[in-house]
């Protein structure tokens, strides 16, 4: 299976929209999450490789910085 570039945007768009309304719904300090990627995986309804690839590439165009146990969204207004 192919899997096209607009395909792995929709889907790296989806994964930063859950991680915004669960930024907007959290007690945390704006933008940071404590979360993990299997955590993520499972509200998203993906497997947690996945969702390490695409935040992998959401950090390497700046969008999100990952830490350990935590997702900081580098854009929160969005």
């Amino acid at each position: 299976m192919v899997v096209s570039k607009p395909l792995l945007r929709d889907r790296a768009a989806f994964l930063l929209a859950v991680l915004r309304e669960l930024s907007a719904s959290g007690g945390a300090p704006a933008g940071t999450l404590h979360v993990t990627h299997g955590e993520i995986a499972q509200i998203v309804a993906s497997d947690r490789a996945s969702v390490t690839r695409l935040l992998n590439k959401l950090e390497q165009e700046g969008v999100v910085e990952l830490g350990y146990r935590s997702i900081t969204l580098k854009d929160v207004g969005g």
